[in-house]
């Protein structure tokens, strides 16, 4: 726990954000592993995509080496992958 708390005082932010930030992910994991709920899902991807995004912007701001900047955006494209196969899996039970 002591590197996620170096980690988010090295990028310049308050102690309490990883809390609500690890809440967030167990909600949006779970939302994303339930059958169904497609719509939440939605939202949890939504929120992922912040997350990522916004990990690797302040990587960037702050000068850390290219691979702390590209390694949230590896997870991001991946997620990109499963929200892809998602739509394509509620497109083909539609029909």
């Amino acid at each position: 726990m002591d590197f996620v708390a170096e980690s988010m005082t090295h990028l310049g932010y308050p102690d309490y954000l990883p809390f609500l930030i690890g809440s967030g992910k167990w909600i949006g994991i779970i939302l994303l592993s339930l059958p169904g709920y497609s719509r939440f899902k939605e939202w949890a991807y939504a929120g992922f995509t912040v997350l990522f995004v916004a990990a690797a912007a302040s990587h960037a701001i702050v000068g850390d080496p290219f691979v702390n900047v590209m390694a949230p955006l590896l997870f991001e494209a991946l997620l990109l992958v499963s929200y892809v196969s998602m739509v394509k899996m509620l497109r083909q039970d539609k029909r």
